[in-house]
């Protein structure tokens, strides 16, 4: 045991007299107007390195972006001008907006064939219109007028602004 420790106290003893600088701590307002000038200049000259750094590896990794970005987009661009490209994007494009496409087209289609729809029937139930009843043998036409129907008119109304409601739900809502 008396070994280990001699043998130990042997080695720390040069490691002990390596150290020939110490640090010592001052108050800033003992220092003199020249130290803290050289103290606030080596502070500044070490940001200024850091800073250089960092913008040296922003620059690094802007490059390294631009570079792999630019032979993502030639090689996207050779794969849609292939056949099978055409394919996927169509079928990205329909996965995208394909749905809403879907809903806008029919929605209108059948705002269409109901505003035909309603305009003949409101025609024929609500508004006062005239009915062919015999040509005459000089070639003269008689018509008899059917007066439409104030019930017809309310009932319509309604119908139509169900109708748009329909369509508008079919062309907005998911």
């Amino acid at each position: 045991m008396k070994r280990i420790i001699l043998m130990l106290l042997c080695l720390a003893a040069p490691l002990a007299a390596q150290q020939t600088d110490s640090l010592v701590t001052v108050p800033a307002s003992m220092l003199t107007a020249a130290q803290r000038a050289t103290i606030d200049e080596q502070s500044l000259n070490a940001r200024m390195k850091a800073y250089g750094q960092w913008v040296g590896l922003g620059k690094e990794v802007g490059e390294a972006v631009n570079g792999s970005l630019s032979a993502v987009t030639a090689q996207a661009n050779n794969f849609a001008n292939t056949n099978v490209g055409k394919i996927t994007v169509a079928l990205v494009v329909w996965k995208v907006i394909g749905w809403q496409a879907t809903q806008l087209v029919v929605g209108c289609v059948l705002f269409v064939v109901f505003l035909i729809c309603w305009q003949w029937a409101f025609r024929k139930l609500a508004l006062d219109h005239s009915v062919l009843i015999k040509i005459n043998a000089d070639k003269s036409k008689e018509y008899r007028i059917i007066e439409g129907d104030d019930k017809w008119k309310v009932g319509m109304w309604v119908s139509f602004f169900i109708g748009i409601s329909i369509c508008l739900l079919v062309i907005f809502v998911h």
